[in-house]
Order: C-alpha cells, then structure tokens, then sequence
C-alpha cells in the first residue's frame, strides 16, 4: 500500500497524470496551468522533540505515549509525563532528525515526540500530511545523501526547507486526498490489527508450551 501511494505521488506530481488524464504541462514552468512550486521552508516547521528522562511500560493517568522510531515501527511504546514535551497528534507528520534513517518521515500516533524525532507543523492552507509525505518519500534518497554530519546522520533542515514542491489547484488536492487517504486509513486498520495479534500470540503461546492451554 505505501508502494501504490507513491506510484500515485509519480503519476499525479511528476508525470503530471491525474486520473488517468495527462495534463498539459506549460514550457515556461514545466507544470501544468494554475500550478506552482513552493518552497518547503515556507509551508512548514520543525518542533524538535526533547529527551525524556523516565518512561513506563504501562500508561499512568495522564501520561502519553513515546514517539520513537522502534515504536513508531512495532507499535509497541513506552509512557512518560507529557509536561514540557512536544506533542503530536495522531495524523501528524514525524520525521526522523537523528541516525542512519535520518529524513524519513512517518504518520504519528498522539503522543510525546522523541529526542531523535521532530514534529512537521504545515503552516499553509493548501497543502496537506497526505501529499507532504508522499513528497518526502518520493525525495527521501536525495535528502539521505545530503544528511550532516559524519558518526551520526542528522536531516539537513536547511536541505529540506530549500526543496521545492509542486503545489496543485485546489480541485486536484481535494481528489488528491480522496484517493490517497483511504489507503492510509486502512494501512492503520491493518497495523493495528497486526500488533494485536502479536500481543494475543505473545499472552497465549507461553500458556500453550506449558500446558495451561490445551490445543
């Protein structure tokens, strides 16, 4: 599913194919009529996340998840005090500022944002998380290559913000965002389902080879 999203990013945003029609693109721009690029730096900003000093593996009234990148990926987060932390809310952007991944970028859940992590803020009206994401994706390798920094990768902000992206007319972003968060909504539907079958294998199987559960 990630895969068919971004072959929709190539054909929509870079051959300029909408729906199955091509739309004809101007010399002077090379983008199609009513189309601009705008550059990153001015649709966004970035809220670095801070260290947290004490995490639980259980949830406290009033605590909130730890975005992280392994729990970003497993699912599987802990818990701290939210006082003082950046907080992201679920259908943010994250993008991973420290470590060899450094420039990716991923969907949140609510929750603290990481050290190693920092929340993306759109500050623009007609762009949206579904079409920035899938432009970061699209771009991650050469964002990759111009990472800082020699032990430990970090993304290169100033890279980043000086990216230019094309920005369509309204009509097409709306269509945009009817075709593409669909995908997306059912991506979490399956995440979710997977990491609760893995909590039920992991609660069941020790009980099976013991012999508390008979098969």
């Amino acid at each position: 599913m990630e895969e068919l999203a971004q072959r929709t990013y190539e054909e929509w945003f870079v051959k300029f194919r909408v729906k199955g029609e091509e739309l004809k693109v101007k010399k002077e721009t090379r983008l199609p009529e009513d189309w601009s690029e705008v550059l990153v730096g001015n649709l966004i900003q970035f809220q670095k996340g801070r260290k947290v000093n004490q995490t639980f593996n259980e949830p406290k009234p009033g605590f909130e998840k730890v975005l992280l990148l392994d729990g970003i990926e497993s699912g599987n987060y802990p818990y701290t005090d939210p006082l003082n932390h950046v907080i992201a809310e679920e259908g943010d952007l994250l993008m991973l500022m420290d470590g060899a991944r450094s420039s990716k970028v991923f969907f949140a859940d609510r929750g603290v944002v990481g050290s190693t992590m920092a929340r993306i803020v759109i500050n623009h009206d007609h762009i949206t998380p579904s079409l920035l994401k899938n432009f970061f994706d699209f771009n991650f390798e050469q964002m990759k290559v111009n990472n800082t920094g020699a032990a430990i990768p970090h993304a290169n902000k100033a890279f980043i913000n000086g990216m230019l992206l094309p920005q369509p007319p309204d009509i097409v972003l709306k269509a945009w965002d009817e075709t593409i968060i669909p995908i997306y909504v059912l991506m979490r539907k399956i995440t979710n389902q997977t990491r609760l079958l893995k909590e039920a294998r992991d609660i069941l199987l020790p009980r099976l080879m013991s012999g508390e559960i008979e098969v």
